[in-house]
Parts: C-alpha cells; structure tokens; sequence
C-alpha cells in the first residue's frame, strides 16, 4: 500500500478525512437540515437565533460530535510530544561551537 499524505502519520498526526467525515455526517450536515427546516417553516432569523441551537436535538448532534474530536485529540498529542522534546534537546549555536572548538589552557 502506497504511503500517501493521508495515511502517513508522521505527517498528518491524525487520520484527519475520518475525523472530517464524523464532523460532517455527524454533527454538520443532522443540524444543517434541522436548520433548513426552522428557517423554511418560520424564518432565516429564527434559524440564526441562540435559542435554535438550544434546542435538545441539536445539542444531541453537538454531542454525538465528540469522538471525532477524540480522534483528533489523540493523533494531535505524538505531534505535541515531538514538538516539545525538539525544543526541549535543541542545539544552541554557542553549545555546538563550545563542543568542538580546544579548550584554552
């Protein structure tokens, strides 16, 4: 199996199309068509309002959203791990030269 940019972990840190996939068929799309039907029943107003994402079904799909948002979580912490340890065993040009050059008697 080819290594594309997808599927390299090293890359991405996360299986990034699952995760979008979730998000879309789980949360976006449910809401948007719940949305659809408030604005076409009442009004685009009433679509907008903070008391249309209220709503108990909508918070059911904000919800059902989180393990996409897991799967994220943990692909984004091995790239944290190997930003932290990168800066934290950075070589510093003075540590580097002091390393190689004679030391002055």
């Amino acid at each position: 199996m080819p290594i594309t940019m997808w599927s390299a972990p090293a890359f991405t840190g996360s299986p990034s199309p699952p995760r979008a996939s979730w998000m879309m068929f789980i949360n976006l799309f449910p809401v948007g068509l719940l949305q659809l039907n408030q604005i076409l029943a009442t009004s685009y107003w009433q679509g907008r309002q903070p008391e249309f994402f209220m709503q108990p079904m909508v918070r059911l799909f904000e919800w059902l959203r989180l393990p996409g948002d897991m799967l994220f979580i943990a692909g984004i912490l091995p790239v944290v791990y190997l930003a932290l340890r990168m800066f934290i065993n950075r070589n510093r040009k003075g540590q580097v030269e002091a390393k190689g050059a004679p030391q002055k008697v």
